[in-house]
């Protein structure tokens, strides 16, 4: 991916792959960066940001929210060992 140039990867996409790989494993890294072509921190910036959009909640509402959930579970998580 050249610098500047925003992925083509749809929301429809990143749910659909999500959807596929909803554990974090070795081998769904390795998937992100060869089925999508990006890197895997970009992957979730842009998992998350579909997960967050009418497109995203529209393709695939279930995949959207389990997404939106993990993100909340994980801030409570970080606020409570803050705390």
């Amino acid at each position: 991916m050249v610098s500047g140039i925003v992925s083509s990867v749809t929301p429809a996409e990143l749910l659909a792959f999500e959807a596929r790989h909803p554990k974090h494993t070795p081998a769904k890294t390795h998937a992100i960066r060869h089925q999508l072509g990006i890197s895997e921190v970009r992957y979730y910036t842009l998992l998350h940001r579909a997960a967050r959009s009418v497109d995203g909640i529209s393709v695939d509402p279930v995949t959207a929210r389990m997404v939106r959930e993990r993100i909340e579970n994980r801030a409570r998580a970080r606020t409570n060992r803050a705390a």
